[in-house]
């Protein structure tokens, strides 16, 4: 982190203490058992999907230098599942795998956490339902097109190409 400019540092603390903050307000809002579970169970999911190789990291994907996130499904699917409260550690789960330096995990963290919470806000601003909540229906409109949407948001929000530090999101 010694290494990066003053304005790279200033920009990789606020990113991981608005994701903690972030955070914090999902433990706060969380209402039930079932909730921490849920968030609990996709959380394990990621950092699985970090650590163990899938056969789409290995071989021509790799030797071509794409890298593919089985995570990212799980990341979304907490959107529906949880909400802007849940998703955010789902999301930030992913920093605890990888051999990476603290501040990265950090940050990493920190930036997920944003993300999903983003992503989340956009879901249910556009209509998005619940998906443990009673009565719930899968359809076009009040789910596939909000969780389109609220995939394009994790996706583009902190783009590792949008942004000036790419060191520190790979």
């Amino acid at each position: 982190m010694r290494d990066l400019p003053i304005g790279a540092r200033l920009y990789v603390a606020v990113v991981s203490v608005v994701g903690m903050g972030v955070l914090v307000w999902g433990a706060a809002h969380l209402e039930s058992a079932e909730q921490w579970v849920t968030a609990a169970t996709l959380s394990l999911l990621v950092v699985f999907a970090h650590v163990l190789n899938s056969p789409l990291r290995r071989g021509v994907a790799v030797s071509q230098g794409i890298n593919i996130s089985v995570g990212m499904p799980v990341s979304v699917a907490s959107i529906m599942l949880l909400g802007p409260a849940g998703a955010p550690f789902v999301s930030a789960s992913m920093a605890i795998s990888g051999r990476i330096p603290w501040f990265k995990r950090i940050f990493n963290g920190g930036m997920g956490a944003i993300q999903a919470l983003l992503g989340a806000l956009v879901y249910q601003a556009v209509g998005g339902q619940n998906a443990l909540a009673p009565g719930f229906t899968f359809d076009v409109r009040s789910t596939l097109l909000p969780i389109l949407l609220a995939t394009l948001v994790m996706e583009k929000s902190f783009h590792k190409e949008h942004t000036w530090l790419h060191p520190i999101i790979r």
